[in-house]
This record gives C-alpha cells, sequence and structure tokens, in this order.
C-alpha cells in the first residue's frame, strides 16, 4: 500500500510538469526543445520507479501467497498426525493380534495330535471330524483377521502417502526472505517436527508390524488349508474303505498303544474347543432356543391357570403337558429349535439332547409304569454311555471292549424288555417297540464289526442306534405333548374372548398336522445321518450346488437365493392366511352385542395387517435373495400397463379392499343390508368379501360394489332400529285408552329403549277402522322381527281383554246358479 501511495504521488508530480508550459504559452523552439528533453528524463524515472514499487508488490503477494499454502500444509499435517494417533490408539491392536495367531498355532498342534502325530495303526473318523471342524472355524477365524489386517494395513500406507506427499510439496522448503519471517517460520516447522515426529514414528512401526504380521498370517492360513485338504483326504479314504479291515481282530495282540488317559486328555480338549468354537459362533440361535422356550413355559402356564378357572375343563388338569410345564417346553422346543443349529459338533448334539433327556424323565415319571419307566431310564443310560465313548478320537483296546460291551447290553436289554408280553399293553407308545427292534439290529451289526476290527463303521453304527433310539423316542412324546396342548386350547377356548387377533384353536384342530410327523421323519434321518461321513459329502455338494452363482444375461443369481425368496414369500402369505383364518370367529353370529361393539374394527385391521405382512414379506424376500429390485420395478411397470387394461375390475377391487380397510364403512360383524338383502358382515378380503345373510347362506360381494351401491349399515348407529306397528280399531273404541295401552305394552319388553319416547297416534281415519301408528326403538336390529311378533301378540291379548275391536274384512260368497261370485263385505268381529 505504501509502495502504491508513493507511485500516485509521482503519476501527479509528472501530470503537473507537463502541464506548465501550456499555462504560461511558452512557445519557442528552444524552449520547448529544453522541456521535451527534461520531459522524458523525468518520464524514464517515474516508468522505473513504477516498475520497481511492480515487481516489490509482485514479490509481497508470492511471499504472502507461499505462507499461506505453507500454513495449508502444516495445519494438515498435523491434523493428519492426530487422526493417524487416534487410529493408532483406538483401531486394530497389533499385539493382541501377535497374541491371537499364536493361540491358533496351539490350536493347530492340538488338531494334529492323532493325525500328524501320534497317529496310531489307523485313522478315526471321529477325530478326523472333530478335528475338521476346529480346523474350519480356525481358517475363518484367521481369514478375518488377514481381512481386517489387510484393511488396517491398506489405512497406514494411505496415511504414509498423505505425510510423503505433504512433505515433498516444494512450497513447505521456500523460506521468506526477511530474517525476521524467517525466524517464525523455522518455528513453525520446529513445532510441527515436535508433535508430528512420534506420531510419523509410530506410524512407521506400525507399518513395519502389520507387513510383518500379514506376512505370518499368511503363512499360518497356508498350513491350515494344507491340513484341511489332508483331513479331508483321509476322510474320503475311510469313507471308501468303510468295510475294510483297520485294526487287528479284538482278541489279537495290540500293534500300537498308547496311554489311554493320554487319548481321554486329548480328545477331551479337541471337543471342548468345538463346543466353545460353536458357542461363541452362534450366541444369538441360543439366545432364540432360551426365549422360544420360556416363551412356551409361559404359554402352557397359562393353559393350566384357565383350566383351573373353569369347571368344564378341570378334568383336562391331569394332562402330561399340564403337569410338567417347564419339562414339557423344554423338549417341544428342544426338540424342533435343534434343527436351527446347522453343521454342530457332536458335543454340542449331546449337550442338547442331555437337556431334553432330563426333560422326558421328569414328564414321565410316576406317568408310565415303572417297568417301562426303569426301560426308559436304562435307554437313556446306556445311550449317554455311547455318546461318552464317541468323545474318544483315537482308538485304543480297552475302547474296543467297552463299545462291544455297550452294543451288546443294548441288545440283551432292548431283548429282555420285547419278551416281557405282559408289559406291552401297558406300553403308552406302540411305537417304542418298533424303535427296540431297530437297536438291536444295528447295535448287532456294530458288535461283529467291532469284533472283525472295522473299527469306524463300528462306532458310527453304535452312536448311531442309541441316538436313533432316543430322538425316536423323544419325537414321539413331542407330539403328544403338542396333541395335548392343542386340545386343551380347544376345550379352553371354545368360545374365545373375541380380541384382536385372537387365536380360534378350534380352527387350528385337536392333533398337529401330518406334515409334521414328515417333518420329524426327515430330522430324525438327519441327526442319524450326521455320524456318517457320506451323508455329510452329500449335504457338502448339495450345499455347493445351493450357493454356487449362475448367470442369466447381465443377471447372476444362486438357487439358495431364489429358494429363499420363495419361501420367505410363501412364509409371508402363510403367515397372513393364519392372521384370517385364526381371527375367524364361526360363532359371531351368535356373539352378544357388546362384543360385536368391541370387536367392529376387528377386520380391518385384519385386513391390514395381512396386506403389511405380505408387502414385508415380499420387502425381505427381495433382500434377502440378492434379486435385483430395479430391474424388476422396471419390468413390472412395462407389464402393469397392459395387465391393468385386461385387469381393472380386479384393480378396482382391490384398491377398494384398502378405502374399506382404512376408511371402514362397514367392518366384520356389522349387520348391513345390499340390494335388499340383510346379513352380517363376515369377512372382508383384499378382493371380495363374505355377507352371511338371515337365512344361513353367505353372499360374496365385490369389494368394488360394496363401496358402489346404496349399502345400509344398521351397526353404525349401534345396530338400534325404528318400528312402526299400524293397529286398526273400531270407531267406536276409546281413542285415549288405546293409545295409553299401546305405549304400556310396548314398555312391558325389555327390547324396547324408553329413550326415544315411544309413541302412539292415531295416523288416520280409515274406509272400516281408525289407523293407529306404535312407534319405538329397539337395541337390536336383528331383534325387529321377534320384537314385532311379541308386540302384536300382546297388542291382540290386550285388546281382546278390554273389549277393544279390531275390524277385518269378511267374505261372503253368493250363488246364482251354476255361477259363483266373490264379494268381500266389511264385518266386525267382537
Amino acid at each position: 500500500m505504501k509502495h502504491l501511495f508513493r507511485y500516485a504521488i509521482l503519476c501527479i508530480i509528472f501530470i503537473l510538469h507537463i502541464s506548465t508550459p501550456r499555462l504560461y504559452g511558452q512557445s519557442a523552439d528552444t524552449n520547448a526543445t529544453t522541456y521535451d528533453t527534461a520531459s522524458a528524463a523525468f518520464q524514464q524515472k517515474v516508468t522505473d520507479a513504477g516498475n520497481k514499487d511492480q515487481m516489490r508488490s509482485k514479490s509481497s503477494y508470492d511471499e504472502g501467497r507461499t505462507s499461506i499454502k505453507q500454513n495449508q500444509i502444516i495445519n494438515t499435517l498435523l491434523r493428519k498426525a492426530q487422526t493417524v494417533k487416534i487410529f493408532l490408539d483406538t483401531e486394530l491392536d497389533l499385539k493382541k493380534f501377535e497374541k491371537d495367531l499364536g493361540s491358533v498355532a496351539g490350536y493347530f498342534s492340538l488338531v494334529q495330535d492323532g493325525i500328524m502325530v501320534h497317529t496310531g495303526t489307523a485313522q478315526t473318523d471321529r477325530n478326523l471330524t472333530v478335528s475338521a471342524v476346529i480346523l474350519d472355524q480356525l481358517i475363518n477365524e484367521t481369514q478375518n483377521r488377514k481381512q481386517q489386517l489387510d484393511q488396517y494395513t491398506e489405512r497406514l500406507i494411505g496415511f504414509r502417502s498423505t505425510f510423503d506427499s505433504l512433505l515433498s510439496n516444494p512450497v513447505i522448503y521456500t523460506f521468506p526472505k526477511d530474517s525476521v519471517k524467517i525466524a517464525r517460520y523455522l518455528f513453525k516447522l520446529k513445532v510441527m517436527a515436535s508433535q508430528g515426529n512420534p506420531t510419523d514414528n509410530a506410524l512407521n512401526y506400525a507399518l513395519e508390524q502389520a507387513q510383518e504380521l500379514q506376512n505370518k498370517t499368511d503363512s499360518t492360513l497356508f498350513v491350515l488349508k494344507m491340513a484341511d485338504e489332508q483331513i479331508d483326504q483321509y476322510r474320503t479314504q475311510l469313507s471308501q474303505l468303510n468295510l475294510k479291515r483297520e485294526f487287528h481282530n479284538i482278541w489279537d495282540t495290540v500293534g500300537y498303544k498308547r496311554d489311554f488317559s493320554e487319548i481321554v486328555r486329548f480328545s477331551l480338549s479337541k471337543e471342548q474347543t468345538a463346543f466353545v468354537f460353536y458357542i461363541e459362533d452362534n450366541v444369538f440361535r441360543l439366545f432364540l432356543l432360551f426365549l422360544f422356550t420360556i416363551l412356551a413355559w409361559l404359554g402352557i402356564r397359562s393353559l393350566r391357570k384357565h383350566l383351573n378357572a373353569h369347571e368344564r375343563t378341570k378334568e383336562l388338569a391331569h394332562l402330561l403337558v399340564m403337569k410338567r410345564p417347564l419339562a414339557s417346553a423344554i423338549l417341544i422346543i428342544f426338540s424342533i429349535y435343534q434343527f436351527a443349529f446347522i453343521k454342530a459338533p457332536f458335543i454340542f448334539s449331546f449337550s442338547i439332547w442331555t437337556v431334553q433327556t432330563v426333560a422326558l424323565l421328569l414328564i414321565l415319571h410316576r406317568f408310565i409304569t415303572p417297568f417301562w419307566f426303569r426301560f426308559l431310564l436304562g435307554t437313556i443310560i446306556l445311550f449317554l454311555m455311547a455318546c461318552l465313548d464317541n468323545f474318544v478320537l483315537q482308538a485304543s483296546r480297552p475302547e474296543r471292549w467297552f463299545m462291544l460291551f455297550l452294543a451288546l447290553a443294548g441288545v440283551v436289554f432292548c431283548l429282555y424288555f420285547l419278551m416281557a408280553r405282559k408289559e406291552k399293553d401297558k406300553l403308552k407308545e406302540q411305537y417304542v417297540l418298533v424303535y427296540m427292534r431297530f437297536l438291536i439290529f444295528i447295535e448287532l451289526l456294530s458288535a461283529l464289526l467291532n469284533i472283525l476290527g472295522r473299527y469306524n463303521l463300528s462306532k458310527t453304527l453304535l452312536t448311531a442306534g442309541y441316538t436313533g433310539m432316543v430322538i425316536a423316542i423323544m419325537f414321539t412324546w413331542t407330539v403328544r405333548l403338542i396333541n395335548e396342548c392343542l386340545k386343551t386350547a380347544s376345550e379352553l377356548y371354545h368360545h374365545p374372548e373375541r380380541k384382536l387377533l385372537y387365536l380360534n384353536f378350534n380352527r387350528i384342530g385337536r392333533k398337529v398336522p401330518r406334515i409334521l410327523y414328515f417333518l420329524l421323519a426327515i430330522g430324525w434321518c438327519i441327526i442319524v445321518g450326521r455320524n456318517f461321513y457320506f451323508y455329510n459329502k452329500v449335504s457338502i455338494h448339495f450345499f455347493e450346488f445351493l450357493h454356487k452363482p449362475r448367470t442369466i444375461g447381465d443377471y447372476t443369481f444362486a438357487v439358495d437365493g431364489l429358494f429363499l425368496f420363495v419361501i420367505i414369500t410363501a412364509c409371508s402369505l402363510l403367515l397372513s392366511r393364519l392372521v384370517s383364518l385364526f381371527a375367524a370367529d364361526p360363532n359371531a353370529e351368535h356373539a352378544s352385542l357388546q362384543n360385536r361393539d368391541e370387536n367392529a374394527a376387528k377386520g380391518s385391521w385384519i385386513l391390514l395387517s395381512r396386506i403389511a405382512i405380505i408387502t414385508l414379506g415380499l420387502f425381505v424376500a427381495f433382500a434377502a435373495s440378492g434379486l435385483p429390485i430395479d430391474k424388476i420395478t422396471i419390468v413390472l411397470g412395462a407389464l402393469s400397463v397392459g395387465v391393468g387394461l385386461g385387469l381393472q375390475s380386479l384393480v378396482s377391487n382391490l384398491v377398494s379392499g384398502l378405502i374399506i380397510a382404512f376408511e371402514r364403512p362397514v367392518n366384520v360383524g356389522d349387520q348391513i343390508e345390499i340390494n335388499g338383502k340383510s346379513g352380517m358382515m363376515k369377512s372382508i378380503g383384499f378382493r371380495s368379501s363374505v355377507v352371511q345373510l338371515n337365512d344361513g347362506s353367505c353372499l360374496v360381494v365385490p369389494n368394488g360394489d360394496l363401496l358402489s351401491t346404496h349399502l345400509v349399515n344398521w351397526s353404525i348407529s349401534h345396530n338400534r332400529r325404528k318400528l312402526a306397528i299400524t293397529v286398526n280399531v273400531d270407531y267406536d273404541s276409546d281413542l285415549e285408552q288405546v293409545s295409553r295401552l299401546l305405549v304400556e305394552i310396548a314398555q312391558q319388553d325389555e327390547r324396547v329403549l324408553q329413550t326415544p319416547q315411544i309413541l302412539a297416534v292415531a295416523k288416520q281415519f280409515g274406509t272400516q277402522a281408525i289407523l293407529f301408528d306404535l312407534v319405538f326403538w329397539i337395541n337390536n336390529q336383528s331383534d325387529a322381527l321377534s320384537v314385532s311378533g311379541s308386540v302384536i301378540t300382546r297388542i291382540h291379548t290386550v285388546f281382546k281383554e278390554k273389549n277393544i275391536i279390531i275390524p277385518h274384512p269378511q267374505h261372503i260368497n253368493l250363488q246364482f246358479g251354476d255361477e259363483t261370485k266373490d264379494n268381500s263385505a266389511s264385518g266386525k268381529i267382537s
């Protein structure tokens, strides 16, 4: 600014200088020449001064811009340093990561025991199975850790790249010419270095550690995958050589000997590791299991409480499910929900089955005869012993003798109970006899294979036999308990409380549907089949077939996605139907007026609930299956034009259904008249509604017609109706007495409302009588016919007692020869 001001002063002086000769009128040549020479010198001087000021201004401007950029770079470096510091403190803990990686190595050494080291005479299928489960978990965890580490390292490299980019900018190394400014700038650099250097060093150290851990993780993952492939090869070989001898006969000399306690110790360690891994991965499913169990328990307790409160249902309190509500809830929910735990290790399934067997013993204690309770208890004990033996992962001679004992004990045990003919009739479930024969066959085969050295197949059959027996018994009693629950609910809620979306158990039935038997049979096959490697191999190929991506044009999909879409859509449709089914009351026409008023809006809410369920189900189905909603929307938009033209009436009815649901001009249970027909609104659907007419038939009315036609809804006026009865009396009657008697007759009927006022007025003079109108209101329009008949009967009786004549026409027949003519004449009957 100072230079600019000085330059302006010089310009003013120059202008004044060149204008001076003209002010004095000089015109001599010598004077002009002298003036031009002096003026040019002065002009050059001014120009030089301006150029110098321009250079100074430009230099000052450049220094200012450079200073601004330097401040921006320094501030960015300081902010980035703070961000990096926070990131290093809060993100991935490399020390913990390295420790976890070391624990993976420890688990892997446990996996190798009995497979790569201390192999023994031959591999065992159980050891390979449990080791494969642990390895799969280790591989998944290592892959997840690798993904986290890779992302962490990428962030570190990004920070390092940002720092290097900012520090390599030449602007930061441009110093001002003023010594004072140089000192200030050097102080800024010193402050930046003091704050940024520790973070920069920490970043470099973390980056080195992360890259080193990446190499270790890659190496560990490679080793785990190689071991998994090797174990899979071993399992394939065992499955192909199932009937081939693996060990010597049970009485021959032992080839490889390892201390049995050491075998048990490493076996329990492997089983425990597999159990802990699976629990950590399925915490939410376990939470749902306990939640459903508690809800089922509370539901059964509620049924029992209502049973004790009703005299007619107290005899149902002896049912098994009512005596042990908690144990019954555990058995039912655990039996069904166990299939939600996919690829569960045997020790986890064993835990579920142990809880179920304890619950079953509590339920059947003192319910079945002591003879058959001893059978159940003995079977469960043998089953638990077989499961404990299945935890032993390496073959040994003591275990083979123990396996032989368990197999033969099961055979002898079942034969003993099968030969007790007198006790067979006392058996509650005769299917148990079939299960016993199944166990005898399987265990005999297991014992024979064990003796001949086919250890793996023998052990698989031993476990499968006892597992199949106990699971079949638990499924049988599960179905029985569910049937008892349905029977109790059907009896208890034979006339259910009419609440929004209450369950009508009469529509559900007293027994479980047959589809449940079929599903439980499939579930039993799955549980037993899990013991065989062939089943696992088939299931792996099946899941691979489902998950394999397929491409049609630009669209990529998987079969499981389509199945998921169909299943979710079907479930939403089924749930929508169930809401409507359970809420339908077959006794609605006999319900009281108060109950009808309480549920006037039920039908509309049911319709809205069904629409919401289907809409939400479709959205969830699309999201879960991965189908491209945008492309489907385009196709549906194109089809809607053509479809809309051909389905106008259908769309109109659907929209009318929505209007009825929101505006509610009519509700389920309303008394209506449409096209001269009276009835009760039974249900409101998407496209049409059902009206139950007074003659008992049902009229299906499109929703569009309900809105377009003149609909009379008696229920809007709380079902009240005005009735008018015309009465003829003789001209000689006392009209005041007639009016008073008519009012008193109407007042005597309880169904006639006292407000509005009952009126009896003389309406007009008739040809043969005076016409009276008796006008009154009733509380329920469905009682109109009954009330009218009762009042008319009472009028006839009272008028007869009071000698009030009701005139009516007489027919007089006049005969003239062969011709007959009927002439009507008025007459009186007293």
